[in-house]
């Protein structure tokens, strides 16, 4: 997960993410020439979407000579569509969490 373009886009998001991780003793530092970094895995991030009402979810799809993962998102009773599909689960949970950050920033205006 790329934390310096998440503060920057979405600053009111990552304020909510900060507070979130700090009383479970995963905080972010910033190390010069690296960015934030935090213990905290992207597997937390699902938590903390959740507490928001923004659900991430991952679909797998068997193809003849792929199989790809497809990820969705449901917020404000509707569902959010990633129109790209991913070879590799982290590569569509890094897209749906940032598209999730996007939503949430968008809630908290």
């Amino acid at each position: 997960m790329n934390f310096e373009k998440i503060k920057e886009s979405y600053p009111k998001a990552w304020e909510r993410l900060s507070e979130w991780v700090r009383p479970q003793g995963k905080g972010f530092t910033y190390y010069p020439g690296i960015g934030w970094r935090s213990p905290m895995g992207d597997r937390d991030l699902y938590e903390f979407f959740d507490e928001f009402s923004v659900v991430v979810q991952m679909a797998y799809h068997i193809r003849p000579r792929q199989n790809l993962f497809k990820p969705f998102i449901y917020h404000s009773g509707k569902e959010e569509h990633i129109y790209d599909r991913f070879e590799t689960r982290a590569a569509a949970e890094s897209a749906a969490f940032e598209k999730a950050f996007e939503i949430l920033e968008n809630k908290l205006k």
